[in-house]
């Protein structure tokens, strides 16, 4: 017997149940809209319920790099905008103690924590200094070198924080459908229809929030997006142990431990001479990534538990390492609200609400060069 297909109404259907997706539906129902959500995977199994956990005001990007690659006005204006995004992910509670922090590693990039020093007021951030001798109290070793901190920047439980957003996006009406991966996208006669493996869904507009997967499905998207594979690992949980959230060696390396003292550490990609980027699989082996991230603990982290667990995240990077929040050009029935890289905790949250915003007719307060239309 065939199996019968269910057939969902909407005003907006949304792919992609991450931060910007969940953002962005439950604002769009708080407006009255009717809206559907898929996701091709269970429930927590996103990139960034696995992730660290890190909200950082401005991105991880030192502010004199910032500054150089936006210009002083875009930058302010691209650190408010990731400050709005922390402020709302820290609203849905599960924030970990402790410190964030950005720890330099060696003298060149303590020498960068400093030339950003002289930009913090003008970008609008209130920046702090510990000293290597503080950063090697708060961790109980060696510490690789000084660090600051701003305020504002977030460590959370990450699958906490994404669940009780699902939470809140169910109450306030939004039809949640998991396992259920988009197969085709089609233009019907008053808007558009996403088929799924016994399930379709008819809407108004399409919103496209589910990263590298969204390739397939919209052709214009190829030279945009890339995936990049980021390696994280686990340690198990020791009583005592430091609680803080960090970023180190320009954003390349990232750990956090909460208030079980269970410490979770990611990155390192440029161990390998392509720096992961192409990389689709998640459960491929990476060796050369796997002894770097073993030896950063050995080195620095030993305060905490032994690792217990490894695993990959596929990250999905524009081609100009911001992402694309609005409008798809050409295509009035659809939207985008992807390419996060792995700062999904400063500008994802965010992204989807003003995405929504502006669906509703409202103001979007969306920095403009966020927008698609600047790479036609």
């Amino acid at each position: 017997m065939a199996q019968l297909s269910e057939t969902l109404q909407a005003d907006v259907v949304i792919l992609g149940a991450g931060l910007g997706g969940l953002g962005a539906a439950l604002t769009l129902a708080q407006g009255g809209a009717r809206v559907v959500v898929l996701d091709a995977r269970a429930p927590g199994e996103d990139g960034f319920s696995r992730g660290v956990g890190l909200a950082l005001v401005g991105t991880e990007e030192h502010p004199h790099h910032l500054a150089g690659g936006l210009g002083l006005e875009r930058a302010a204006e691209y650190v408010e905008f990731s400050r709005r995004s922390v402020v709302a992910l820290g609203a849905l509670g599960a924030v970990h103690p402790g410190p964030t922090l950005r720890i330099a590693f060696g003298e060149r990039e303590e020498g960068d924590l400093v030339a950003g020093d002289a930009l913090g007021e003008t970008l609008g951030l209130d920046r702090s200094v510990w000293t290597q001798d503080q950063v090697a109290a708060l961790l109980g070793g060696p510490a690789p070198g000084a660090a600051r901190a701003s305020k504002g920047d977030l460590h959370v439980d990450p699958a906490a924080s994404l669940s009780a957003l699902r939470q809140a996006a169910g109450a306030a009406g939004v039809v949640l459908r998991y396992n259920a991966a988009a197969l085709a996208v089609e233009d019907g006669a008053e808007g558009v229809v996403v088929r799924a493996e016994g399930l379709s869904v008819r809407a108004s507009l399409l919103v496209y929030a589910a990263g590298w997967g969204m390739v397939g499905l919209e052709p214009w998207l190829w030279d945009k997006l890339s995936p990049v594979r980021t390696r994280h690992m686990a340690a198990a949980a020791l009583p005592g142990a430091p609680r803080l959230g960090a970023t180190a060696q320009y954003g390349h390396l990232s750990f956090s431990a909460g208030a079980d003292g269970a410490l979770r550490w990611a990155g390192l990609r440029w161990a390998t001479p392509h720096l992961e980027v192409g990389e689709t699989d998640e459960s491929a082996p990476t060796p050369a990534i796997d002894a770097r991230l073993d030896a950063v603990h050995a080195r620095s982290l030993a305060a905490f538990g032994p690792k217990v667990a490894a695993w990959s995240v596929i990250h999905t990077h524009t081609c100009d390492n911001l992402p694309l929040v609005g409008p798809l050009p050409g295509q009035p029935r659809r939207a985008l609200c992807l390419g996060f890289r792995d700062q999904q905790g400063a500008l994802a949250l965010e992204s989807g609400r003003a995405l929504a915003r502006g669906i509703l007719g409202e103001d979007p307060a969306l920095p403009s060069f966020l927008s698609p239309s600047r790479l036609v």
